[in-house]
């Protein structure tokens, strides 16, 4: 969990953590992720509440989740 927190808050930061987090999950649908990224760095700046940024921890979670059980 708190690695995923850690990733959520990097990849909201800087773009460059997003090559990292492809790499290590392969086949992840890059327009969604590139998507919700800017939809909650957005949300920040409007200061709206962080829906997006939730839904990017949720999804950072499923993913680093499945590939567990699949290793």
């Amino acid at each position: 969990m708190h690695r995923c927190e850690r990733l959520r808050d990097a990849l909201l930061a800087d773009d460059g953590a997003l090559e990292p987090v492809l790499a290590e999950l392969p086949g992840a649908d890059v327009q969604q992720l590139r998507s919700t990224i800017r939809a909650a760095r957005r949300e920040h700046a409007e200061g709206r509440p962080p829906r997006h940024a939730r839904q990017l921890y949720r999804w950072l979670h499923e993913q680093y989740a499945r590939k567990a059980r699949e290793s």
